[in-house]
Order: structure tokens, then sequence, then C-alpha cells
């Protein structure tokens, strides 16, 4: 049985294969959560994870409610792969590989989403 929840954050938008005006500044923002520690920050790539940026955390609604969470960007143009990964506050992180079992339950890896700026 799963007794425990991974960090582990999701971005809401932009969407999978969006396209944005590129040089001008859009919302990205998400949701996170863990397993009742609470989130402590979520981080942001815009450069496949070369580097890492803290995004504005919402409200803490309580042990295990989601956290929202927002950014914005401004992308030169091009292709570009954002992620999203979350710390709670002892410290634990999503991975950036995943880590592999049978059933595939506690899945937490760093997700990817990929946009264009036109």
């Amino acid at each position: 049985p799963i007794k425990r929840l991974n960090v582990r954050s999701f971005m809401t938008r932009p969407a999978e294969d969006a396209k944005v005006a590129d040089h001008v500044a859009f919302e990205v923002r998400g949701i996170a959560f863990d397993g009742g520690h609470g989130v402590e920050a979520v981080l942001l790539s815009a450069d496949n994870g070369a580097s890492w940026a803290a995004a504005r955390l919402g409200e803490d609604l309580g042990r295990y409610s989601f956290r929202e969470w927002r950014t914005e960007l401004s992308l030169r143009p091009g292709v570009h792969h954002l992620k999203s990964r979350a710390v709670n506050r002892v410290g634990q992180s999503q991975p950036l590989a995943p880590l592999w079992n049978h059933a595939g339950y506690m899945r937490n890896v760093v997700e990817t989403v990929r946009i264009e700026a036109v």
C-alpha cells in the first residue's frame, strides 16, 4: 500500500506545444504538493534544466493541500523546454530522472512542457 506522497509539481499553463509571443512576458503557473511537510519552493527552468529560478508561491492551505505557484517569462524566438521542480520543507525535491518501479507508483520526476516562442 502507498503510505506517503512524494513531492511533486505540475505546470497547468502554458499547455504542451503552446505558442507564445517572443520577447513578451507571459504567465507560467501550476500546482505543487508533498507528503505533509509543506512545499518550500517551486523552481522553474526555461532552458531544459540548465538554470533554475524560484516561482512565487500561493497561499499555504495546509497539510496535503495543493499549493499554487506562478511566474512570468519572456523568451527569445524558438523552441523551449520548461521544467518545474518542487522542494519541500525537509529538502526533498523531484528527481531529474525517473525512479523506475514495476507498477509505476509514486512517479514524481520533473516533467517538461515544450513551447515555442514566435
